[in-house]
């Protein structure tokens, strides 16, 4: 699956950037790449992680490890972000 992660990802890119733009240096690029990446991670919610930013599910999967740690809760492993948080029973 995570073949499809990426190809999703760069799908999305080309869309976005690469072909919304005609870029004259590298660096206007790389700006724009900069930009694009803050408003995809931090600004725009993303169906699969239950319409959540990926900086809003990394929070709350943190949120959740802690909390766990926390309640002396069996861990067996570091916080993973491909584990589905929603069908976790409280």
């Amino acid at each position: 699956m995570q073949n499809g992660y990426i190809e999703r990802f760069n799908r999305t890119y080309r869309e976005e950037v690469l072909n919304g733009y005609i870029f004259e240096t590298h660096i206007e690029v790389r700006r724009m790449t900069a930009d694009w990446l803050t408003r995809y991670n931090e600004h725009r919610p993303h169906e699969s992680p239950g319409n959540l930013t990926p900086k809003e599910y990394l929070m709350a999967k943190l949120t959740l490890y802690s909390q766990m740690v926390l309640k002396n809760e069996r861990v067996t492993s570091e916080p993973s972000l491909f584990l589905d948080m929603f069908e976790r029973p409280d």
